[in-house]
C-alpha cells in the first residue's frame, strides 16, 4: 500500500509492474488503482457554496506541496468559479510552505489585494487555525468579514467558535474501501475496482456567512 506518495514513486510502481494499492490521489498519466477522497469535487462543491451565498471573490488556501490531492483541489477549485453563472466570480490560489509564519505572510498579501477575498477554503484543519487566529488579529471577524471553510476534519475543529463549516470524511468507509483491493492482491489477483473516490459529507458550520452579513 503506498501512503503519501510522490509522483516519482508511483511511477515507478507502475514501470516495475510490482502490485499495489494507492491510499491517496495518483497522478495525471498513472495507471494505478486507487482510494481516495474525491478532492477535486469537494473543492468543486465548496466553491459552489461559496459563491450560492454571495461570495464573488474566494481563495484557495493550501500548501505548495503539489502532492496529486492538493493539485485535483486546485483543478476543482477553479472549476467550481469557472463553471458557475457567475461571470463576476474570482478564484485565487494562495500557496504556502506550510509554516505559521509562511501562512501568515500569505494570508496578508491575500488580504492585501483590493478588493480582498470574503471567503476562504483552507486545505489542512491545522492552518484553518493559524488562519483564523490571524483574521482575528488582523481585526477581522469570522464571519462576518471573512468566511472560512476546511477542507479536511479533525477532532479539535469541533471545539472552535464560531464551530467550522468543513468536510468530513467516513473514515470507516475509507478503510472498508482499502480492505477489498488488498485482499484481491494478496489473493494474486487484479483489483476489480481500480479508482475509487470518496466524497465527504459537507458540515454546514457557523464559519460561512453571506460576505454582507455584518452586525
Amino acid at each position: 500500500m503506498l501512503i503519501l506518495s510522490n509522483e516519482k514513486t508511483q511511477r515507478w510502481f507502475e514501470q516495475h509492474r510490482v502490485p499495489c494499492i494507492v491510499a491517496g490521489s495518483v497522478y495525471p498519466g498513472i495507471d494505478l488503482p486507487f482510494r481516495d477522497i474525491d478532492h477535486r469535487a469537494m473543492c468543486r462543491h465548496a466553491a459552489g457554496v461559496m459563491l450560492a451565498a454571495g461570495h464573488r471573490k474566494i481563495a484557495l488556501v493550501i500548501q505548495r506541496s503539489r502532492r496529486a490531492g492538493d493539485v485535483a483541489s486546485e483543478t476543482g477549485f477553479l472549476e467550481g468559479v469557472r463553471q458557475s453563472s457567475h461571470p463576476d466570480a474570482t478564484a485565487v490560489i494562495c500557496p504556502h510552505d506550510a509554516t505559521v509564519s509562511g501562512i501568515s505572510n500569505a494570508l496578508r498579501r491575500l488580504m492585501d489585494q483590493r478588493p480582498a477575498p470574503t471567503a476562504l477554503l483552507v486545505a489542512n484543519p491545522n492552518h484553518y487555525l493559524t488562519i483564523v487566529s490571524r483574521l482575528v488579529q488582523m481585526g477581522r471577524r469570522v464571519p462576518e468579514d471573512v468566511s472560512v471553510v476546511s477542507r479536511d476534519e479533525d477532532p479539535f475543529l469541533s471545539y472552535l467558535v464560531p464551530t467550522p463549516t468543513r468536510y468530513v470524511t467516513n473514515a470507516h468507509a475509507v478503510a472498508k474501501s482499502l480492505l477489498r483491493p488488498l485482499i484481491e492482491l494478496l489473493e494474486g489477483g487484479a483489483v476489480t475496482h481500480r479508482a475509487v473516490r470518496i466524497m465527504p459529507n459537507f458540515v454546514r458550520g457557523e464559519s460561512l456567512a453571506p460576505p454582507c452579513a455584518r452586525e
